[in-house]
């Protein structure tokens, strides 16, 4: 397991599919955004519309607005 999987409502599938499109750090996918990172994740995987990818991806955008993780 990575440093994303440290994040809430990320586990090693999701870590997975974000490394697979770039996305390997905290600070890759702050600057990336959650939208961005879930759509990016889709175009390559169209069978991951899934509402836990799209609730972890919202989840972390809440946080990292909140400033939880700055």
């Amino acid at each position: 397991m990575g440093e994303l999987t440290k994040l809430p409502n990320i586990a090693a599938k999701l870590e997975k599919q974000l490394a697979d499109v770039g996305i390997t750090t905290i600070a890759q996918l702050e600057s990336v955004g959650s939208r961005d990172a879930w759509l990016r994740i889709l175009a390559p995987h169209p069978g991951s519309r899934s509402v836990r990818l799209h609730y972890a991806a919202f989840s972390f955008g809440r946080r990292v607005a909140g400033g939880a993780l700055a």
